[in-house]
């Protein structure tokens, strides 16, 4: 099933297929573990929102530059870490383009943990 590219739904399907709680990737925590999935949702959302690098930061609660170096490293570990690129293959499958009007009638329910992102500062 396609979902809407949101931020709030790749950061909920990110924290669905690492199984991670939300606030691993929304809090401070700086282990690798936890940055290696937080960035796999950077790159997720630039590559399929229109959102900008900084929309992304302030969703994410990080900073443009995190945001940035994130998108990078997950081109690295796509590369040499065929467990990690597995994961992001299935979370790309679920964001990939669709035809407009295979779009379901309603939206995709939405937890209300995770904010939608404010539609007034692109």
């Amino acid at each position: 099933t396609k979902l809407e590219p949101t931020l709030a739904n790749i950061g909920r399907e990110v924290c669905r297929t690492f199984e991670v709680e939300r606030a691993d990737i929304m809090g401070p925590h700086r282990e690798r573990h936890f940055a290696r999935i937080r960035h796999a949702a950077f790159f997720l959302a630039r590559k399929y929102t229109v959102k900008s690098i900084p929309t992304i930061g302030r969703y994410f609660n990080r900073d443009h530059t995190t945001i940035i170096y994130g998108i990078k490293r997950v081109n690295d570990w796509l590369a040499y870490d065929p467990a990690y690129a597995a994961k992001v293959a299935e979370l790309d499958a679920l964001f990939a383009p669709i035809i407009a009007n295979e779009w379901p009638e309603e939206k995709p329910c939405v937890i209300e943990d995770w904010p939608e992102e404010n539609h007034e500062n692109p």
